[in-house]
């Protein structure tokens, strides 16, 4: 049993210098938090130089960089973090973000029993820095409340964040707490090649080694705050990125005992993705090249579509006819089988 909530909160550190005190201020505001971790991920800004005097007027500061003050990205730098922890609990919150009041209320009543979980997950919401930000957040995303849609956990939490059973609305990093020893019975944990969405890969890799119960899902725990420089909006990467995170995704269900269902659909998301970042006639060629590997992805629509438009073109009597072929030869829910 937990005589006391001890949390560890990583902060990955890369061009915030704006917004790096706030973010502090609101983790320091939280009785639970024993120390914070800010890694400093080869700034272009200030940001090296505030990490250091936040450090030197709060003794619960530990400021890390990577070898040589190189850039080697958020999930490296989380990893960095995780492993240089010293309480039993982490959680994460990116520098531009910000924790609630009570951010750990609900981790207080659910972690402190005879038999605690792996971690609680919470929801999160959004606060925009300036107005620019606000406007692509709004066009792009839209939505205020990051949160699951019902309280999940076990398998069923499982299988409604791989999205294969239908959306049931997922969760942030910010809004989760973990167990560090969990983390770190995880490969990277974060997976490194993974510029963008390595939070959300580990996530769903999470769910399925470690027992995650939901925290307070009606209101959030922290908020992301947005802004003209946010990676996700502002990145350009989009489809790329999604598909080798799916990639990865695959990968990994080929070595766990997951559902069919769920393989069949991270191949099937890993394929739209692929399909829709094909720039050149070289990503074309290599997509043609992976569907002719997996040609039962020719039964999931959005995967079909995306094939088709990519290596023929729908206009083309070519692309009427090799999507006329695919749903006589892979007629829905084969890719299933």
């Amino acid at each position: 049993m937990n005589a006391r909530l001890e949390i560890s909160v990583v902060v990955p550190v890369y061009n915030a210098a704006p917004f790096l005190a706030d973010a502090v201020r609101s983790i320091l505001a939280q009785p639970e938090v024993l120390e914070v971790i800010l890694v400093e991920d080869g700034s272009k800004d200030a940001s090296l130089e505030r990490c250091h005097q936040l450090a030197a007027d709060h003794p619960r500061i530990k400021v890390l960089q990577h070898p040589g003050g190189g850039n080697r990205g958020a999930g490296a730098s989380r990893n960095l973090g995780v492993a240089a922890a010293s309480c039993t609990y982490i959680a994460f919150l990116d520098a531009d973000d910000r924790f609630v009041h009570e951010r750990f209320a609900a981790e207080r009543r659910l972690l402190s029993g005879i038999d605690p979980p792996d971690g609680v997950y919470g929801a999160i919401g959004v606060h925009f820095h300036d107005d620019e930000g606000a406007a692509r957040y709004t066009e792009q995303i839209g939505q205020s409340l990051t949160t699951m849609h019902e309280a999940l956990a076990g398998p069923a939490l499982f299988n409604a964040l791989t999205g294969a059973y239908g959306y049931k609305g997922h969760f942030s990093l910010d809004g989760l707490t973990i167990a560090r020893k969990a983390l770190l019975a995880l490969p990277g944990p974060f997976n490194t090649r993974l510029r963008l969405h390595q939070d959300t890969e580990l996530m769903i890799r999470l769910a399925y080694h470690a027992h995650l119960v939901p925290g307070i899902l009606n209101e959030p725990v922290a908020l992301r705050g947005v802004h003209r420089n946010n990676r996700i909006t502002g990145s350009g990467l989009g489809a790329a990125s999604r598909s080798l995170m799916y990639e990865a995704l695959h990968q990994w269900a080929l070595t766990v005992k997951v559902d069919r269902q769920v393989k069949a659909h991270f191949l099937a998301r890993w394929t739209q993705h692929r399909a829709e970042a094909a720039q050149t006639w070289s990503d074309r060629w290599r997509t043609f090249r992976h569907v002719l590997r997996h040609p039962q992805v020719l039964a999931n629509f959005p995967a079909r579509q995306a094939f088709v438009q990519a290596c023929f073109g729908w206009s083309g009597l070519l692309g009427r006819l090799v999507n006329k072929l695919a749903m006589m030869r892979y007629p829905a829910g084969t890719s299933e089988r």
